[in-house]
């Protein structure tokens, strides 16, 4: 396991909108390590947002992650007008499904050979909070 980070202190980057908002994981020792961030889907679903994130590799399996959306989360429902926030998976990625459960986001569905990858059809699953 690599040094100890400290919880992450999510910072709003550039000035928010009411489309988007995109947020860097900070560690006081480390400097940037993730982020996470949504946007504003179209059309019909505009009181909705799709969420995303990312963490380097040797911060894995510490939760700073989950803290972090945690904390996107409550921001995109207290600051804009969202009824829903949802993110996207691929099968294959069982952490990122986790992530999502500790964050509070619950499956809704899959879609079944949504995406095409390396020659290969793989679903994709949706979670959801609202």
């Amino acid at each position: 396991m690599g040094p100890a980070v400290a919880p992450p202190k999510p910072q709003k980057l550039g000035a928010m909108t009411d489309a988007t908002i995109a947020m860097t994981i900070d560690s006081l020792l480390l400097g940037k390590v993730g982020g996470v961030g949504f946007e504003r889907l179209q059309d019909l679903s505009t009181r909705s947002a799709e969420i995303g994130y990312w963490i380097g590799e040797p911060y894995w399996e510490r939760g700073i992650v989950t803290l972090a959306l945690q904390a996107a989360t409550i921001i995109a429902f207290n600051d804009f007008d969202f009824a829903r926030i949802q993110a996207e998976v691929l099968e294959w990625n069982p952490a990122s499904c986790r992530v999502l459960e500790k964050a509070g986001f619950s499956r809704e569905g899959v879609y079944t050979n949504h995406i095409f990858r390396n020659r290969e059809f793989c679903d994709q699953i949706l979670y959801a909070k609202l």
